[in-house]
């Protein structure tokens, strides 16, 4: 089954587009719930917008109360980031 919602990869002239399938990163991640996660990891791969260390303390920050999720959402940030590279 495919998880992706776009057919084909688009084109920007002058751009580099990467085609990430979010979801199904996720979902062999263990949880389709952490796709954001592996959307903000490839990001950050993509683009260098901000460390690393800068978002995935967002993460645990976010997460302290849910302590036993950030092993997850770690894990998905840096599926995400391989994706891209």
């Amino acid at each position: 089954m495919s998880w992706s919602v776009v057919a084909g990869r688009p084109t920007f002239e002058g751009k580099k587009v990467y085609g990430v399938p979010f979801a199904q990163i996720a979902k062999d991640q263990g949880s389709l719930v952490v796709k954001n996660i592996v959307a903000l990891g490839a990001l950050q791969a993509a683009t260098e917008i901000l460390p690393k260390d800068s978002f995935l303390t967002a993460v645990r920050m976010e997460l302290k109360h849910k302590a036993a999720l950030i092993p997850l959402n770690e894990d998905a940030f840096e599926a995400g980031m391989k994706a891209v590279k």
